[in-house]
């Protein structure tokens, strides 16, 4: 009997060691595909949660801080890609018609409210009434279950798996009070507009909304570097300047001019000194514009100067139709 009881016991050693060496690949393999590929240049990650309220729900990289942005889906702002104005609810049903999901929808806001948005995910499975709070609401929605089930039914969604598990992982293990909520059904950020037919329409007032968000987007590394920057619009589309300005300085960045380029071009174009090219304030702006760096450019307003082309402009135009 003892040496029978001899000769398992090396077997099930080994099976230990065995199913012990491949937990811990697993885990190594789960940490760097989830959190350390995906690990993001911005010190802020934003994502567009598309229920029957839309809600943007952003966290700090720096110190795990979280914003949930709450708002009616019955706001009107203006669209991109020449649609005029619409609602978000509207807008979400025309990216559909459209077979472009929420990407309307993602840019519109983005240019409305100057948040940098890359990602979004529809789920309308559950309602904000069945909540007592956005963060209830944004919590059992963001539930690693309740994203299993919603993959499995292919829910609508640009943001890749891995960076949505993350993105999940990093909310469920915040606690309340590092999150804030804005909730624009309690501000007095919209306000009515009368239409020429007698209905209204609730619509953003920009300087109550520059009051609203006051810094809480602004990323701390591009306030300490305090690196000034030149914009030039490059195309014959009116105003572009002011719509990039706008994203810009909601980050915290130094916007000191706004004019026009004296050639037309098809690209991002970001210049200045490799020092300030070096600079977390360039590197973030360049990813977020799509910018080539050129050197060979002098400018004596600005550390640094961006130049946007047609790729820029092509977001505010209609498509061409295809044929």
């Amino acid at each position: 009997m003892n040496d029978l009881i001899s000769r398992r016991s090396p077997r099930r050693y080994r099976r230990a060691i065995l199913f012990l060496g491949i937990f811990l690949s697993l885990s190594i393999f789960i940490l760097y595909y989830f959190f350390i590929l995906s690990k993001p240049i911005s010190g802020r990650e934003s994502l567009l949660l598309i229920t029957d309220t839309i809600y943007i729900v952003s966290k700090s990289n720096l110190d795990n801080r979280w914003i949930i942005l709450s708002i009616p889906g019955d706001t009107t702002i203006q669209a991109v890609k020449g649609y005029g104005m619409y609602t978000l609810d509207a807008l979400w049903k025309l990216g559909l018609i459209e077979k472009t999901g929420g990407k309307v929808l993602l840019e519109s806001l983005e240019d409305a409210l100057g948040i940098p948005l890359s990602w979004y995910i529809h789920d309308t499975s559950q309602k904000s009434s069945q909540f007592i709070s956005p963060i209830q609401h944004v919590k059992s929605v963001l539930s690693f279950m309740h994203i299993v089930s919603q993959l499995l039914r292919q829910s609508d969604k640009n943001i890749p798996i891995r960076n949505l598990l993350a993105f999940s992982w990093s909310f469920s293990i915040g606690t309340n009070d590092k999150i804030t909520v804005i909730d624009f059904a309690k501000s007095n950020v919209t306000g009515e507009e009368n239409l020429p037919d007698g209905s209204k329409i609730s619509i953003l007032r920009q300087d109550e909304l520059d009051v609203l968000f006051g810094t809480e987007y602004e990323d701390p590394r591009i306030r300490t570097e305090r690196i000034s920057i030149a914009l030039y619009n490059g195309t014959n589309y009116p105003l572009l300047g002011n719509h990039a300005a706008r994203m810009i300085n909601r980050i915290g960045g130094y916007v000191v001019s706004i004019g026009n380029w004296q050639s037309m071009e098809s690209e991002c174009i970001i210049s200045g000194s490799k020092k300030a090219l070096d600079t977390y304030t360039a590197r973030l702006l360049s990813a977020m514009f799509f910018c080539r760096q050129d050197m060979s450019i002098s400018n004596e307003k600005a550390d640094i100067q961006i130049i946007l082309g047609a790729a820029y402009e092509k977001r505010f135009l209609p498509d061409s139709p295809s044929h």
